[in-house]
């Protein structure tokens, strides 16, 4: 299934890439299963919910499975805490009896038995067993041998309690027959999202601290130039930059590997140019194919994309001006 995105959904999706947020992983809070990255302000969860799964419908966000959360049916809270109840009266003030053994005097009691002063003290020969509240310091002839639980309203004892949900919301308590069991996505943007915004009248924007650190640098800034290769074909490219003779192009990818062999094949078509691809994934293979081609790869996400881009224009100032002029005459044709 797919569709067009709402004003609403371009406008929350643009803010997703220009933030450099890849990836929105749910969490379970006092306020709700909540993503992060995502400002709720006057929003609810459920709703957010709804707006991601509907992104996923028409193939902008791709979701899978992370985690599930179990919902107060009553008033749909996820803030939820689970409790051990008895089986006969649903006590929840029941307590797990744990059953030790001495194997030296082979004596066999409860826990509790042994407890005296944060020590576990054998009751029949009085030999100290170790730490009560640290099962590593035990006597090697100390067993555990088996656990149960009792109802402190009743006496009742038995092997397995029932697991009751508590909602501290509302004060509900209730069981997995009554309670609401939601699944839970993680949501990664597409390439056809990525495209979307890319084709949006705020791609400057988003990629305004390159253009910032390009200028900084000296390097003049043009959006959209078309570049005559060797070949004959034209190549178009999202931004260049260019000091003197030197001349950087660059195109932009969301993760994927196609744009990048892409750009390396315009490059090959135009010798002398340097090249480098911004990309919004955070991919690391698409890092390394970068290497392999000698096509740097630039992720505003990352602390080091300003180091990568400092090399390249560092290495087009040191570029002699006679170098590369006279194949620049017939090649570098630049449409307008």
């Amino acid at each position: 299934m797919s569709g067009v995105a709402s004003d609403s959904e371009k406008e929350f999706l643009i803010s997703l890439v220009e933030r450099g947020v890849e990836r929105l992983e749910p969490k379970i809070t006092p306020d709700g299963a909540q993503y992060n990255d995502i400002e709720y302000k006057e929003t609810d969860w459920e709703t957010v919910i709804q707006i991601l799964n509907a992104l996923e419908a028409k193939e902008l966000l791709k979701g899978k499975d992370f985690d599930r959360a179990i919902i107060c049916p009553n008033c749909n809270s996820p803030h939820v805490y689970s409790k051990y109840a008895c089986p006969i009266d649903h006590s929840i003030f029941i307590r797990k009896v744990t059953l030790l053994r001495h194997e030296h005097d082979g004596y066999l009691g409860e826990l509790r038995d042994f407890e005296k002063d944060g020590r576990l003290i054998c009751p029949q020969c009085g030999q100290d067993l170790g730490s009560a509240y640290d099962k590593s310091t035990w006597a090697s002839n100390l067993k555990e041998v088996g656990f149960s639980f009792e109802c402190e309203h009743n006496k009742h004892r038995f092997e397995r309690p029932l697991v009751m949900h508590f909602c501290p919301e509302c004060g509900s308590m209730f069981d997995y027959k009554t309670a609401r069991y939601m699944p839970l996505k993680a949501y990664t943007i597409t390439q056809k999202a990525f495209e979307l915004v890319k084709s949006s009248s705020d791609t400057e924007k988003i990629i305004k601290p390159i253009v910032d650190y390009l200028k900084a640098n000296g390097l003049e800034i043009q959006y959209g130039l078309e570049v005559k290769g060797v070949s004959g074909s034209t190549h178009k490219f999202d931004l260049a930059a260019s000091v003197g003779s030197s001349l950087l192009v660059i195109d932009y990818s969301f993760g994927d590997s196609r744009m990048l062999v892409a750009l390396l094949g315009k490059k090959l078509d135009i010798p002398g140019v340097e090249a480098a691809l911004v990309d919004f994934s955070d991919n690391e293979e698409l890092v390394n194919l970068g290497k392999v081609y000698n096509i740097p790869i630039i992720d505003t996400g990352k602390g080091d994309w300003a180091k990568t881009l400092e090399i390249v224009t560092e290495r087009m100032k040191k570029t002699p001006e006679g170098k590369k002029e006279t194949p620049r005459r017939s090649i570098w044709e630049r449409i307008r």
